[in-house]
Parts: C-alpha cells; sequence; structure tokens
C-alpha cells in the first residue's frame, strides 16, 4: 500500500520520525489508505469480536456488511484469522493475480484454444494494467477476478449441454458479489447476458435452431439468477442501503477522457504519468481507473481474433469492449447506448467499465494468438499486419523527436504542450520498441518456414517484459512499520478512551489534515467523519446544517467547531491539526455562524463561507459579491475587538472590473441607527498596491453589554461595474465575545480539546414535537432555528399524536431530576438505565437505521426517528432498563433466500444424479 501519503498528514507528519522517499505522493491512490484499509482492519476484528453488522466508528455509526467491504470476502476472512490485515493485503494480491490468470486460462480451454493462446489471454488479463491498477484497492480487484469463472460455468454447460456446471459459475458469482464492491458484479453480470443474446442471435443464424439458440441466454440466466440467489445476504443489504444513500441520487457524471488518449494508452501505458509517483496526467480520472494497457502483441492478437475460425465468438467479446471504450470516451451513440444498457453507468465514474473492456478484449486476445501460433494462419495476414506494425512504429517515431525538440530545444510555455513534451518522449519511445519487437514476431510469421516454437518463446517474453514493466510502476509497497505507526498525540486519545466511563465522540479538525478519512477507526476512536461511497441522505443533511462540513459526494469533513448540533452529537473531545484555527475559543467567528446572519434579500448573489490562498496561506473567507449586505444580531458580554482583513481573489486580478467598496456597520438596538465603523475602497485590478490584503481591527468597547447589530455590505467600484467583484472578508471574528467552551487538555504539535457543551450519548427530554415521516425539509427547519436548544427540545417522526400513548408534560422545567446511563455499549446492542421525573424522550444520539429495536423493560417499544438522525424512545416517569438492539432483517431474509436455494440445488442435484 502507498502508506508514505500518510506522513503528509497529522498526526504522523510531526509526531513521527519516519521520512518516506523523497517524491510526492499521488492523491489518486487515496482511497486503500483512508477508506478501505481502515474499514478492512475493523472487518477483520469484527470477526472475532462481534460488530460485523453494524460499525460505529464510520459516520456516528453505520451498516457494515452493507458496505461491501471486505465483510464477507472469503479468502479475506480465511487469511485474517490469523494475519494481520498489512500482511492479508499483500496475500491478496498475489492469490488473486493467480486466479485471474487460472480462471482465464481454463476458460479459454473451454473455448478449445490451445496452450499457446490461452497463455496469452491469462497473462494480458491478470497483469493489464486496468486490474494491476487496482490491486491496492482490494474490494475491486478482488471482485474483477471471478468473472472468467462465471463464465466458464456457462461455457462448460454449453459445451456438455448440462445445466449443473452453471451451479460452479452461479458459486463464482455469488462470490464476486461477497468479495467487494457491487458495481463490478454488475457490470460483470450485464456483460455476460450482452454475449449471451449476441451468441443466441449468431447461432439463431447459423442453425435455426430456438432450442440451440436460447441456450446462452438460459444457462446465461441460471447461473445470473442462482448466484444472486447465494449472494442474498449481501446483495439485499447493500440494496438497502443503496437507497438510503446519496448514491441513488442522480450524480451526471462525465467523461472527458479524449479517444486519442485512449488509444495511444493501448500501445504507450506511461503516457499520463505514473500511478504511484505522481505525475500529472490528463483527464479527470485516476490513471488506474482507465488504463487498459494489456501489451502491445495482444493487442495485435485481438484484431487477428476477427478473421480467426472463432470470428463469431471473438466478434462478440471484441464488440462489447469497443462500444464500451467508445461509451466512456463520450463518442456517440455509443454513450447513450451504454447509459441505457448499463443504468448505473452515468452514477459513477464512467471509466470504471472499462472493467469489461479489459475482460473481453485479453478473451479475444487470446482467440487471436491461438490462431496466429497454434492453428496457423494465412501468412498474408501476418504480412499485412507488419506493414501496418512499421508505419505506426515510424510514425511515433516521428511525433517522439518532435516533442523532444520541443523539450530541449523550444522550450513551451504552455504548459500541457511542455508537459506533453517532457512526458511523451519516453513513452512513445518505449512503445516504439514494444512495437518494433511485434513487428519481428510478424515478420516471421509471414515467412515461408516459420519457426512457430521460436516465434512463441519470443512473444511469451515479450508479453511477461512489457506486462511486469508496467506492473512494477504501481508497485506502492513499503515496509509494513509504516503503516499508521502509534504517536503521542494518538496514545493521549487511546488512554483518554479507557478513561471515560461512557462512549464519547472525538471530531478531528480539520478532518481533511488530521486522522483523515476512516483512519480514527484503527485506534477505536469514534468520529462524525468518515469516507465511504455509502453516505446516508439524513447523516449529510444534518452535517450539512452545522455549516462545518466540507461539501462532498462521498465522504464528511469538517473544518470546524462547535456548535449546538454538533454538541447534540455528542462531540466530547477535538483533535486539531497544528495550526488550525477554532471558533469556539471565546471566539466568535462570522463564517462558521453565517447560517445565524440575515442576508438582504436584495444583495446580488448569495453569501458563502470559502476557502482562498491570502498572502499564500489557506483562510477562511466569508465570500461577498456585491452589492450584498449581511448582518449579525449580538450581545457583547464583555469588551471585544473585531478582526478580519479584505480582499478580492487573486483569481480575478486579471479579470475586468473597477474593485469593491468594503463597509462595516453596527446599530444599537436602543437607537435603531446605523453607525458606520469602517469604510474602505480597494481595487487590486487596477491598483497593484491594494492585492496585498488590507487587515481591520474594529474596536467595540463602547457597546460593551449591549446587544448590536453588525453589518457588512460590499458595493460595487465608482463606474458601478460588477464584473468579477469576488470580494471577501478573511477570517472575521470578535475575540472575547464570551467565555470559551474548550478547555486545552493535551497541548502538542497537534492538540486535544474537550467540549464543556458537548451533551451525553443518552439524554431526556420533555418538550417534543412531532412532524409527519420524512418531512426532511420541516426538520430541517426545526432544527436550523436559533431557538432550539437539543439539550431540552426534540423533534420525531410520526405519524400518531406523540400524547397517544404517553402525556408528556405541558410546559418543560429546569427543575427535572432525569438521568440517562449507559451500563453497556456495543456496536450491536446499548444498555441505558433511565429515570424520568415525568413522561419524556429518551434520545440516543447513534444513527437511526432500519433494523434498530428498542425494548423497555423487556418490551420491545417503537424507535422514534428523532431530530432527522438519532434513535428516540418514549418513556413514562420513573424508573427504566432500555436495550437497543440491531436485527437487520435484510441479511436475516438474505440468509434465508440464500439457504433455500441452497437446499434446492443440492436437492436437484441429488435427484438428477440418482437419475442419471
Amino acid at each position: 500500500m502507498p502508506v508514505d501519503m500518510i506522513y503528509d498528514t497529522e498526526p504522523w507528519n510531526s509526531e513521527t520520525s519516519i521520512k518516506p522517499p523523497d517524491h510526492p505522493w499521488n492523491p489518486n491512490l487515496t482511497d486503500v489508505i483512508w477508506q478501505l484499509y481502515p474499514t478492512s482492519s475493523y472487518a477483520s476484528q469484527a470477526l472475532k469480536n462481534g460488530g460485523l453488522f453494524w460499525n460505529p466508528y464510520l459516520l456516528g455509526g453505520a451498516p457494515a456488511l452493507a458496505q461491501g467491504d471486505m465483510f464477507l470476502n472469503p479468502i479475506f476472512l480465511g487469511l485474517s484469522a490469523f494475519l494481520p490485515t498489512a500482511r492479508v493485503y499483500n496475500w491478496l494480491a498475489v492469490i488473486h493475480l493467480f486466479l485471474a490468470g487460472f480462471f482465464t486460462y481454463i476458460l479459454l480451454r473451454e473455448m478449445e484454444a490451445k496452450p499457446f493462446g490461452t497463455l496469452v489471454g491469462s497473462l494480458a488479463f491478470a497483469f493489464n494494467g486496468y486490474l494491476v491498477g487496482w490491486l491496492a484497492i482490494r474490494n475491486v480487484a478482488d471482485t474483477m477476478v471471478w468473472l472468467p469463472l462465471t463464465l466458464w460455468g456457462i461455457e462448460r454447460a454449453l459445451k456438455r449441454k448440462d445445466w449443473r456446471w452453471t451451479i460452479a459459475g452461479a458459486m463464482s458469482f455469488a462470490i464476486q458479489i461477497f468479495s467487494g464492491f457491487i458495481l463490478w458484479p454488475f457490470y460483470g453480470a450485464i456483460t455476460l447476458l450482452l454475449l449471451a443474446l449476441y451468441r443466441s442471435l449468431v447461432t439463431w443464424r447459423g442453425e435455426k435452431n430456438i432450442r440451440h439458440a436460447v441456450l446462452p441466454i438460459f444457462y446465461t440466466i441460471l447461473t445470473l439468477g442462482a448466484g444472486t440467489l447465494l449472494a442474498a445476504p449481501q446483495l439485499l443489504p447493500t440494496i438497502q442501503l443503496y437507497f438510503l444513500s446519496q448514491r441513488s441520487e442522480p450524480l451526471g457524471a462525465s467523461s472527458y477522457l479524449d479517444l486519442k488518449f485512449a488509444l495511444l494508452r493501448l500501445v504507450a501505458p506511461l503516457l499520463q504519468g505514473n500511478a504511484v509517483r505522481g505525475n500529472t496526467y490528463l483527464g479527470p480520472f485516476n490513471y488506474a481507473e482507465t488504463d487498459l494497457y494489456f501489451g502491445v502483441l495482444p493487442l495485435f492478437f485481438l484484431f487477428a481474433s476477427l478473421r480467426s475460425p472463432q470470428r463469431k465468438l471473438a466478434w462478440g467479446f471484441f464488440g462489447i469492449g469497443a462500444i464500451s471504450l467508445l461509451a466512456v470516451t463520450n463518442i456517440p451513440p455509443f454513450r447513450q447506448i451504454v447509459a441505457a444498457v448499463y443504468p448505473i453507468f452515468l452514477n459513477t465514474f464512467p471509466g470504471r467499465i472499462y472493467y469489461v473492456v479489459a475482460f473481453t478484449w485479453s478473451i479475444a486476445a487470446g482467440l487471436g494468438a491461438d490462431w496466429l501460433l497454434e492453428t496457423g494462419a494465412p501468412r498474408r495476414i501476418a504480412q499485412y499486419t507488419a506493414r501496418f506494425l512499421m508505419y505506426t512504429a515510424l510514425f511515433l517515431a516521428l511525433i517522439c523527436a518532435i516533442l523532444w525538440v520541443l523539450a530541449k530545444q523550444i522550450n513551451p510555455a504552455n504548459s500541457t504542450i511542455k508537459f506533453l513534451a517532457n512526458t511523451y518522449p519516453q513513452s512513445l519511445l518505449a512503445a516504439v520498441c514494444w512495437l518494433a519487437i511485434t513487428i519481428l514476431v510478424f515478420w516471421a510469421l509471414s515467412r515461408t518456414i516459420p519457426k512457430v516454437r521460436l516465434i512463441r518463446s519470443l512473444s511469451l517474453v515479450t508479453i511477461v517484459a512489457e506486462l511486469f514493466i508496467l506492473g512494477i510502476n504501481y508497485n506502492s509497497t513499503y515496509e509494513i512499520q509504516w503503516a499508521f505507526p502509534k504517536t503521542p498525540s494518538l496514545e493521549f486519545l487511546e488512554n483518554l478512551d479507557l478513561q471515560e466511563s461512557e462512549p464519547y465522540r472525538l471530531l478531528n479538525v480539520n478532518s481533511g489534515q488530521i486522522l483523515l478519512g476512516n483512519t480514527p477507526a484503527l485506534y477505536r476512536l469514534q468520529t462524525l467523519s468518515g469516507y465511504s461511497p455509502w453516505v446516508l441522505q439524513r447523516y449529510a443533511a444534518y452535517m450539512e446544517l452545522t455549516k462545518s462540513r466540507v461539501p462532498a459526494f462521498n465522504h464528511v469533513y469538517f473544518f470546524d467547531c462547535c456548535q449546538r448540533l454538533l454538541d447534540a452529537m455528542n462531540i466530547k473531545y477535538l483533535y486539531l491539526s497544528k495550526d488550525t484555527p477554532l471558533s469556539d475559543l471565546g471566539v466568535f467567528d462570522f463564517g462558521s455562524d453565517l447560517n445565524q446572519a440575515q442576508v438582504d434579500p436584495q444583495s446580488y448573489t448569495s453569501v458563502s463561507r470559502l476557502y482562498w490562498t491570502v498572502a499564500g496561506k489557506q483562510q477562511p473567507v466569508i465570500y461577498q459579491h456585491p452589492p450584498s449586505r449581511i448582518s449579525y444580531t449580538l450581545h457583547l458580554e464583555k469588551q471585544a475587538t473585531l478582526s478580519t482583513a479584505i480582499t478580492i481573489d487573486s483569481q480575478a486580478w486579471d479579470k475586468p472590473g473597477d474593485g469593491v467598496l468594503f463597509e462595516i456597520y453596527l446599530q444599537p438596538a436602543t437607537s435603531g441607527t446605523d453607525v458606520l465603523l469602517f469604510s474602505k475602497y480597494i481595487d487590486p485590478k487596477n491598483q497593484p498596491a491594494d492585492r496585498s490584503p488590507t487587515s481591520i481591527e474594529v474596536d467595540l468597547s463602547p457597546y460593551s453589554g449591549q446587544t448590536i447589530q453588525l453589518s457588512f455590505v460590499t458595493s460595487p467600484g465608482p463606474k458601478g461595474n460588477l464584473s468579477y467583484d469576488w470580494a471577501g472578508w478573511v477570517d472575521p471574528h470578535i475575540e472575547n465575545f464570551k467565555e470559551p467552551s474548550l478547555k486545552l487538555v493535551y497541548d502538542g504539535p497537534n492538540k486535544v480539546y474537550e467540549n464543556l457543551e458537548a451533551l451525553p450519548r443518552a439524554w431526556i427530554v420533555h418538550s417534543v414535537m412531532r412532524v409527519a415521516p420524512d418531512n426532511i425539509k420541516a426538520i430541517k427547519t426545526y432544527l436550523n432555528n436559533p431557538k432550539y436548544n437539543p439539550a431540552t427540545q426534540a423533534i420525531v417522526e410520526s405519524n400518531d399524536p406523540i400524547n397517544h400513548s404517553i402525556q408528556l408534560p405541558a410546559k418543560d422545567r429546569k427543575d427535572y431530576k432525569d438521568s440517562a446511563c449507559i451500563t453497556k455499549y456495543q456496536p450491536e446492542r446499548v444498555e441505558i438505565d433511565a429515570f424520568l421525573d415525568a413522561p419524556g424522550l429518551l434520545i440516543l444520539s447513534d444513527i437511526m437505521y432500519p433494523g434498530w429495536r428498542a425494548y423497555v423493560d423487556g418490551v420491545e417499544t417503537p424507535i422514534l426517528t428523532t431530530n432527522l438522525i438519532m434513535r428516540g424512545v418514549l418513556l413514562t416517569e420513573g424508573q427504566h432498563r432500555v436495550i437497543f438492539k440491531y436485527i437487520p432483517n435484510m441479511l436475516f431474509l438474505g440468509i434465508i433466500i440464500a439457504c433455500t436455494a441452497s437446499a434446492i440445488i443440492i436437492a436437484i442435484l441429488a435427484l438428477t444424479a440418482r437419475n442419471q
């Protein structure tokens, strides 16, 4: 794994002496470090210690099994029983590369290819750039390798006219689903169905026999159907999670991968940078997700297959792969066709459908190699191919020379041309070398008496060499002791966890710099942040209300703290990366509390909090395009000072415009009259002196003890030109605004604060408001109300009146002597002793999800979805024992389906065996 990248983040950057090699890490390989390895480690521990179904460390709590991250991967679980996760990752790479080659080998042999052709196809699939590029991301690579075995079962059933062989394919398809991310089995299933449809049409056209024609479709449906039933324990929870997550929302993903670059990369694998060493590459996709290189020689074996005796079969494999390739490069009508056939195509990275291309073209390449070097192809085919290759090599050599001259002599200023000139020559030179060897192979085949054995040996050596050189560039292996070592601050947090009597949550701020993604789980720290393809829609909506999370589709990161909605989630401690500012150290941060501002409806555009590079440093900014006015109503408890700076975004300095007038007004509640505190006009576009941010200090001491309204106003320049008036107030805040709610408990390069206003994990409220289920808009409005106090108020979703079974008090009182003590906390079971002075609602600030059940004094009681994402149970006055249990119904339904399907299959096999 590329563990070197963690040393660019905290706490390892500041607190360890390990220094990785001096080369940039590639952010496109981060999934394995920030998401998959921590989740896999949890899966390994959960198998031994419980918690296989629910993960309390991910995103405030999330269904574990449904994530598809190694929890049911049979090889992973088997190895995890006696090996640490890091070692398991190594062995999984070795085992699955072997399985990819072996399954492809037996598939091609079943297709009647001879040994050499099967070797070529096996090497092409097992070591192509796409599969090898995904090796670090285990739940993807482990999934891909089972597709050839699934097709082998179908092929064997067709050859022997015996449906029982489809059971082998079905078991392979089930393991593919168990092995990881559901997208790849989905793509594979549709690919097999399309291939079966093509073969049925070809059979019908040739034989006009309906029975023979429907067999490919019948066996494929039988294989996939049985495999789906066997995998129901994984599949049903995943489908349930899918429809509750942001994944079900249309993304409209687009692809910008240029067709000419895609084609060039088939012969020059390093054209767009090195996947490990962080080189620049073209296009928005991870390089590993779009690298189809499976060798220059197999590429031309692929084209040869279209003229081979098995060309009818080869055309099916080639056609499906070609259409998928053209779809990713946005070539109509292929993109539209694939988007219709593969419904999730535009709801994820389209480049991931290259899985289909890598598989189908590798099989076709094996069929082509079998024809050319085993069966014996016409010499003229080899002759024409050699000529074409020679012209291609000369053309690439010419481009290589031109780019070399550009790089060495001209030194172009254009960054794209400069990148091409510095990167392409060596890549194209490598391509020319492999083409030269390929020309030699085809030239030898065109001779009268070719030395076939020698040509086969040369071909295999060539394929192995070029795929090895490709694969070694993806090798991101480092010493095992580098993988997430403990540091002083992490040891403090682990010891802190032992001292606490009840569970609590930690907020890592800035989450994009310290303990990224799911890494807190490695240290058994429960957080609100996390990185998952399955972020719940409700969870994302709640965190967006905090105005502290970084908006993203598949992760939740925080750049600030704290406020009542985070306090309600039991954020008792904060873990800060060095130099990270906080808004709750007795400071009023206007940016963090932007939701409290009143925005003038006449404002030119909406106001937002952004991060800009100001004076060479990333800083929080309130973006306010003129004409605009935002106002805050504040009560100044003590003498205070307003601090900020004004600037216009540097990206607008070379744009049209005439600057911005910045003003600050104060209006005492007693007078109702605006007082101008600050006014300055800057024009960095035309006045270079204004490009440095202008610092501002406004003394608010004369208004101490008063309620005031502070207004930030931006107006266009003297000419009224609004063009690119990207005005910003840099980190506006008031020092000494109130008593701090955060207490420093660990001081080092990274710091730990205790949040004194955090609510416990479980507490009692008596003021409860009801809304209809799924009325998200009303719930968000309620939670966003400045008067909402989560310590005493709650909003629940129910079709029945709240007092239908329990009469809540008419008024809330402050003298209730309620208590809620967690006596047992496990991932799938929480026990609470509660005492209430009056009927009320017990709130557990863990995530509500289908499958959670509550038992009050041994009697099952409905759980009310509370505050959008929490669990609530109505209780009468007095002492109660409340137990929350996670019983995932979809999982057990899946187990019933899988067991029933297994029993039926075994019974049918037994009956058919007896009859024979």
